[in-house]
């Protein structure tokens, strides 16, 4: 039983996945922003439907 204690307490304190997961997204902003400074205006506001779309799926907690 103390085995899945101490396990536990090391992946939440392991912030090697979360790091990785920063780096992803700040990836993927890059990404939209060279894809729409290369492509104009029209790929642009097709990207920022699209993630308004996605946003607007997204459940809200109050």
């Amino acid at each position: 039983m103390l085995w899945v204690i101490v396990w536990t307490q090391r992946l939440l304190s392991d912030r090697r996945g979360i790091t990785a997961i920063e780096y992803a997204v700040l990836a993927g902003g890059i990404a939209i922003a060279i894809a729409a400074v290369c492509s104009g205006a029209g790929a642009f506001n097709s990207i920022q439907a699209k993630l308004r779309l996605i946003l607007d799926h997204i459940p809200v907690r109050t």
